[in-house]
């Protein structure tokens, strides 16, 4: 096992390449984690608004109006004493997104809900955002729509108010539920393994093709060669050998970005999926020997072959859905990207995460592998034609 030996104790050159680009992934993969967790569930959740209150009416109706934003908004009660009331400070903090939104109530505020002339009364100011500042003027006409229709029905003032007050504070309890609809492109779960699977493949790759490439180089050294041809071992021996060696380094690094990858995702709801990640993360894997072989088929020069890995790994990435998702890219690109294999690995990730073991097992789930299949061939072939060409020169 002269062969194996050598290619695996090569690879002690290159701990220092494995060890970055896995911590890259380790940190990165727990910020995006953290990141992505409950974002879509979050965009439809109720906000919580700086909001200013300058009330010249000081009723008994104001009061509770206040109270009332105060439970769901953090409210800053100006003064209303002063004579001289600044309003372009108010406009100024507005502006400057100090606060996010400002109501005056002016003196004659509950003498105009009891008439029933309350409409315009109120007045508003609100930044350039002004989207939950509109909820908030929702919120404020429905309390004092209330407030008015129990007044009519010959409601106190106080009992009115009351009564509007567990209305609105029922129907503002704001429960966020997504589902999943029929494409699974879409983004629809809050949390999900599938997160640190995808940004795998960038690290994967790049350790793959470095390491890979540049323990193949090593051995293509004149030096190594002449070592290796000494040890009395046939030439279909030595290649079973290297081979193997080959095989059992990718898949031990593959193996580390699984398991990272498994302990990262242990508690989301589609760790039960975890056969068919490791599944993709295998072809993933054949994908990665076979840049690094055609890389390797190139060059032999360490820098080069760092120089090539990333163009290639690098443009992979941010073309195929690795560091930003497809559903924020143009149309254009997606087609783009459909024509290179690390997409067809993200894609089989979105298709596990919005799938169950009894429909998983489907047509579109082994095209997925098997495109990364065909492109891992391609690469080996292309480094196959690459050296051969070469030996030709050579002579």
């Amino acid at each position: 096992m002269t062969v194996f030996k050598a290619t695996l104790l090569s690879l002690r050159s290159f701990l220092s390449t494995i060890i970055i680009y896995f911590l890259i992934f380790a940190i990165f993969a727990i910020v995006r984690a953290k990141v992505s967790y409950n974002t879509t569930a979050d965009l439809y959740k109720d906000t919580s608004l700086d909001v200013a209150v300058l009330d010249l009416d000081n009723s008994q109706l104001s009061n509770a109006l206040i109270d009332y934003l105060d439970s769901s908004q953090k409210i800053t009660k100006l003064d209303s004493n002063n004579e001289d009331i600044n309003y372009q400070a108010i406009n100024d903090n507005i502006r400057f997104e100090i606060y996010d939104y400002a109501i005056i109530i002016p003196t004659d505020f509950s003498e105009a809900i009891i008439s029933g002339d309350y409409q315009d009364k109120l007045e508003y100011l609100a930044s350039a955002n002004s989207a939950s500042g509109y909820l908030i003027s929702e919120k404020i006409n429905t309390f004092l729509s209330d407030v008015k229709t129990y007044l009519d029905c010959g409601y106190s003032e106080e009992d009115a108010i009351k009564i509007s007050l567990e209305q609105v504070e029922k129907t503002d309890i704001v429960d966020t539920k997504i589902y999943s609809n029929d494409s699974y492109n879409s983004v629809t779960n809050n949390a999900s393994i599938s997160y640190s699977f995808v940004f795998s493949a960038y690290s994967c790759l790049m350790i793959l093709t470095v390491c890979i490439a540049s323990v193949l180089g090593f051995l293509k050294n004149k030096d190594s060669k002449d070592r290796i041809s000494v040890s009395g071992k046939s030439f279909a021996s030595r290649n079973n050998e290297l081979i193997l060696a080959v095989f059992l380094i990718g898949l031990g690094i593959t193996l580390c970005f699984f398991i990272y990858s498994a302990i990262l995702g242990r508690k989301q709801p589609d760790f039960h999926m975890l056969l068919f990640y490791g599944i993709n993360e295998f072809f993933l894997m054949l994908l990665g020997l076979g840049i690094a072989y055609f890389i390797c088929s190139i060059t032999s020069n360490t820098n080069l072959i760092n120089m090539l890995s990333n163009m290639i790994v690098l443009s992979l990435s941010f073309l195929c859905g690795v560091f930003v998702p497809s559903e924020f890219m143009s149309e254009a690109v997606v087609k783009f990207s459909q024509l290179l294999p690390v997409y067809w690995f993200v894609d089989c990730c979105k298709y596990i995460e919005h799938h169950d073991f009894s429909n998983i097992l489907s047509s579109h789930f082994f095209e997925c592998l098997l495109i990364q299949l065909v492109y891992a061939i391609i690469f080996f072939v292309a480094g196959i034609i690459i050296n051969k060409k070469r030996e030709q020169y050579a002579y």
